[in-house]
């Protein structure tokens, strides 16, 4: 699935989700859809405005009273402050267990205990009802939108139609005013540089009136606002050449530049493809606005657009400004935070793989470098002794693998301040947040990851072990007690054995397989060590496999003919030794 440009992305992949959860591609008019209240006459011929037809039982409003917004917020700030008094009594509660075993069997601690946890459901369900309180319907963002589209499109003499999905949506009444600017600067976008006059709409076959499409829903941990259009789309040469032009990129690496890498500049100050930029808005012209006000409310944007079809702008945004879904992980002996909204996938690599691999994480036709969050943090960066846990995170369609010790959790998390004496020094955190049993973790800025990337892929990537090639190695000897010692010592260092009880065996072994060496006794019978070592050596395909000769007659003669023979070590079995068999392995092969 392709990923938009421009913005991290929420966990499953954005393409994958939105196909799962995403409202059907919305239809020109039709029985689902009805006119706004307040339109203006079709007979005027220039610009219409669909909404979706409101359900039997909707719009109720129900007795209620007006509480002004800043109690509403104090009272929550007190309870979030009670469930983080909580957990930290929880963690006392916990050590006491752990110091006292005693006190487990009384009687009153079972109570303490047990009125303690009902206190922090209490505590829990409060909280969530005040976020149920603070959550006002989008619809109370998107009632300025047809009339300022009205406006629009007598003033760019367009025609269009406003179509609006999921109104109901809900969002923290806290965001509303947040968002409000970028959303319009959005909209005002897609209508003024998206869409099409009619008269070249129609030239390319398409409907008079244009469509842009403003839309809401829920996914896991976010809430999703989109604006679409059908109108022109971005020309990604376009954008190439502007690049180059505005010293944005080098000719060489414009040339290389994906769709995706280019479509991101939008998001960067003072690039446009505009030559003039209009007073209502221009693509390009204020996106970066867009970007960082969505980065400071913890969300996220992304791009996805089609020449001559469409343009898609998706902004993710959290829930609650107070808190958010976090994936909590542990490295180096700490706990830590990470945003669920730009975890694309966790995944769990083989130490064997890593290695093989130098060290780089292969992921839907990427190579990624893995960079230790322990050593980010400034903590521990061991090398993982088996297996490792990789968190793959995605931000501005960039994807990013931190290596951790160990995935917990994915759970509700409280953002609080680091305190003005900490952020100049934990510049790779927004915040703490109170684990359960009182444990304080950071909150990783995943910003601050994008931003140093290319430096952290190398002062903190992740420590591979180096680990020894196991080989597949064929010991030859007709001596049944003698064969089984050479195999057993062969295999307790980690290598993989074949057994041949003579020469000929051997021989037809080493014409069927292919082993890294070969160990062989002297005397036997038909076929003796020297015969099938000279049979190694004179055939193309093994005449570079090493051969370890050994034999109770180690006379200087023999030893000769050996090495004549093509040898590359002779161990006397009068006087074998373990420990030398292990050494003459690490002199023929020093990564075995």
């Amino acid at each position: 699935a392709g990923r938009g440009a421009g913005g991290g992305e929420p966990s499953p992949p954005e393409e994958e989700a939105a196909a799962a959860e995403e409202p059907p591609p919305p239809q020109r008019g039709g029985a689902e859809a009805k006119e706004a209240v307040g339109a203006p006459d079709k007979s005027e011929g220039q610009t219409r405005f669909l909404l979706h037809e409101t359900k039997p039982g909707q719009g109720v409003v129900q007795d209620g009273m007006k509480v002004r917004l800043d109690r509403l917020n104090g009272l929550f700030e007190l309870v979030e402050s009670s469930i983080v008094n909580f957990k930290k009594i929880e963690g006392t509660m916990a050590s006491l267990k752990a110091n006292y075993p005693l006190l487990i069997s009384s009687r009153l601690f079972g109570q303490l205990e047990d009125q303690l946890h009902q206190q922090g459901a209490y505590a829990g369900e409060l909280r969530q009802d005040l976020i149920g309180m603070r959550m006002v319907s989008l619809s109370e963002l998107f009632e300025g939108y047809p009339r300022m589209a009205r406006d629009l499109g007598h003033e760019l003499g367009k025609e269009f139609s406003l179509l609006v999905e999921g109104e109901r949506t809900e969002i923290d009444k806290n965001l509303i005013d947040e968002i409000r600017g970028p959303l319009t600067h959005l909209v005002r976008n897609s209508m003024d540089h998206g869409i099409e006059s009619p008269d070249d709409r129609e030239a390319l076959g398409k409907p008079r009136a244009g469509m842009v499409v403003l839309r809401a829903y829920h996914k896991p941990g976010a809430v999703v606002l989109e604006v679409e259009d059908d109108g022109r789309g971005l020309d990604v040469e376009a954008l190439r050449e502007a690049a180059v032009k505005k010293g944005f990129l080098l000719p060489s690496e414009a040339r290389d530049a994906s769709d995706d890498a280019l479509i991101s500049l939008l998001l960067k100050p003072g690039f446009t493809t505009r030559k003039v930029a209009s007073e209502i808005s221009g693509r390009g012209v204020g996106l970066d606005v867009v970007k960082d006000t969505l980065e400071k409310l913890q969300g996220s944007m992304s791009i996805k657009s089609e020449k001559g079809k469409f343009t898609r702008f998706r902004l993710y945004l959290p829930k609650s400004m107070s808190s958010i879904r976090g994936l909590v992980v542990q490295s180096g002996g700490f706990f830590i935070a990470i945003p669920t909204i730009f975890v694309e996938k966790c995944v769990v690599a083989s130490v064997q793989k890593l290695v093989s691999k130098s060290g780089l994480l292969s992921y839907r036709e990427e190579k990624l470098h893995l960079v230790s969050l322990g050593a980010l943090l400034g903590l521990l960066n061991k090398a993982p002794e088996k297996n490792t846990e990789i968190v793959v995170l995605s931000y501005r369609g960039k994807r990013m693998a931190i290596g951790v010790d160990k995935v917990i959790s994915e759970q509700e998390i409280l953002i609080k301040d680091i305190g003005g004496h900490l952020k100049d020094v934990a510049v790779s955190v927004i915040g703490v947040t109170v684990l359960e049993g009182g444990v304080v973790a950071p909150i990783l800025d995943v910003r601050y990851l994008y931003e140093r990337w290319a430096g952290l892929e190398f002062s903190c990537r992740l420590k591979t072990p180096k680990l020894k090639r196991a080989l597949n190695v064929l010991v030859v000897d007709d001596a049944v007690t003698s064969r089984h010692v050479i195999s057993s010592l062969v295999s307790d260092m980690g290598h993989l054995v074949t057994q041949a009880q003579d020469g000929a065996e051997g021989w037809r072994a080493l014409e069927s397989q292919v082993f890294d060496l070969v160990i062989t006794d002297l005397e036997m019978p038909q076929v003796d060590g020297i015969e099938l070592t000279r049979r190694i050596r004179r055939a193309d395909r093994l005449d570079d496999t090493p051969v370890i000769m050994m034999s109770v007659r180690s006379t200087k003669e023999i030893v000769a003919k050996g090495y004549e023979a093509g040898i590359n070590a002779f161990l006397p079995k009068e006087s074998f030794d373990g420990n030398l068999l292990k050494k003459t392995l690490r002199n023929l092969f020093p990564d075995a």
